[in-house]
């Protein structure tokens, strides 16, 4: 019987928000096709942090300019919340 050692690896995701939000807003104004892949990225990101770290990234979102001035998008960053 062989045993094999089970290597363990923990990979970095890097996501970032500025570009989320650049990113949507293009879509809203003139890609509505790519918006649910859009959307998707930033709920995977989500599933993959902790409890702590979501509440902090979802103030965060609240607080962007962008998205206080834009009820859309906030409507589909709200969305991801659910």
């Amino acid at each position: 019987i062989k045993k094999y050692n089970m290597i363990t690896t923990r990979r970095r995701v890097t996501f970032n928000l500025s570009n989320f939000i650049t990113e949507l807003s293009v879509c809203l104004e003139g890609r509505p096709e790519e918006i649910d892949d859009v959307v998707q990225t930033y709920k995977d990101f989500l599933s993959h942090i902790s409890d702590e770290l979501r509440v902090k990234v979802m103030a965060y979102m609240d607080e962007r300019p962008e998205v206080k001035s834009n009820n859309v998008l906030k409507s589909y960053i709200s969305a991801c919340y659910k």
